[in-house]
């Protein structure tokens, strides 16, 4: 019995272990982030910064070395190219980074990018946070210029089971970017995991002194 509890324990670990190594995951498409909930930009303030509620999370986004800020933007009266005819944008123009900041941890943050016709270049970058530790950071080519409104639009983000707080997207020229999906989901740490296993074993170890001896 001992024995037995014992492995458990050893493959709980691991798989904690496992789980914590492979952590930070590049989002591109929105179906990685499970049980997600979607923030769209139609009627927010406009302001620079501005922060909006996310059922209990509160999300203040702000942009640095801006020229302009545009929003709410919609897709065919200000914008035309890489989203769905109708999409709500946040529409900077510069070469700027957006900061998204969590009142608490979020594990899967993602939207759609798309840089206009000037761009030097189509990467965006995503950077995650927690306090002042980065937890990840990834590059993507999102697609440029003007197109048909056909959501051809990359999807951007991070999926972090540890959990991240803030998120930086950075790029260069004008580029938009439509709703935000978040997730709030948690998994145990691996410590917690830990301590279950050596729990399983104390148990296991207890059963064992009361069981009668043959």
């Amino acid at each position: 019995m001992l024995a037995t509890l014992g492995k458990v324990a050893l493959v709980v670990c691991t798989l904690g272990l496992a789980t914590q190594a492979q952590a930070q995951t590049a989002v591109t498409q929105r179906s990685q982030i499970v049980g997600a909930q979607t923030f769209t930009w139609l009627g927010h303030s406009g302001t620079n910064p501005f922060t909006a509620a996310l059922g209990p999370v509160q999300m203040t986004v702000g942009a640095t070395t801006l020229d302009s800020w545009y929003s709410p933007c919609k897709v065919g009266s200000c914008w035309d190219g890489g989203f769905s005819a109708g999409d709500d944008l946040l529409h900077g123009i510069g070469s700027l980074t957006y900061t998204f900041g969590f009142s608490q941890a979020i594990t899967g943050f993602a939207t759609q990018a798309w840089l206009n016709a000037l761009t030097a270049s189509p990467t965006i970058t995503v950077t995650s946070f927690l306090g002042v530790n980065q937890t990840g950071v990834f590059n993507f080519t999102t697609g440029g210029g003007v197109n048909a409104n056909d959501n051809s639009a990359a999807v951007i983000g991070v999926l972090d089971l540890g959990g991240f707080d803030r998120v930086e997207i950075s790029g260069r020229s004008e580029f938009a970017m439509n709703q935000v999906s978040y997730s709030t989901s948690t998994v145990p740490e691996p410590s917690s995991i830990a301590l279950f296993a050596v729990g399983l074993a104390g148990l296991g170890y207890a059963a064992r002194r009361r069981s009668p001896r043959a």
